[in-house]
């Protein structure tokens, strides 16, 4: 059966609740009843991120079915937003590396305009 190679979900919880084994195993069937229905390639993957704004116990970050096809992983939002900044400073610090001095504005200045609040008409 030709399919989907992977499945990714996204549970967002809303803003002050804490990520434990509930909502872990609540991702988790939700895989399962994909995997019961079908749709992925022989080979394919679901994976599972739950987010919220506290993780309670780690140890439930990580769940794998056996054969590998179904993850849940929880993460908090601090955690997101920190791996981003990350990744996002590596990639201006590679950007800057590889053009020509002089070139490089990490500004985009249609962006910059558009964000000016002295540019903003406020109705006044």
């Amino acid at each position: 059966m030709q399919g989907l190679d992977t499945i990714l979900i996204l549970e967002l919880k809303r803003s002050g609740v804490s990520v434990g084994a509930a909502e872990s195993q609540q991702a988790l069937s939700y895989g399962n009843k994909l995997l019961e229905v079908g749709g992925l390639s022989n080979q394919g993957k679901i994976v599972t991120k739950v987010l919220g704004s506290s993780i309670e116990g780690h140890h439930l970050s990580g769940l794998r079915t056996t054969d590998d096809r179904l993850s849940v992983d929880t993460v908090s939002y601090v955690e997101l937003l920190a791996k981003a900044r990350a990744r996002m400073l590596n990639l201006e610090r590679l950007i800057r590396e590889r053009t020509p001095a002089g070139e490089f504005n990490p500004i985009d200045p249609e962006l910059e305009a558009a964000l000016n609040p002295a540019q903003l008409d406020l109705g006044k």
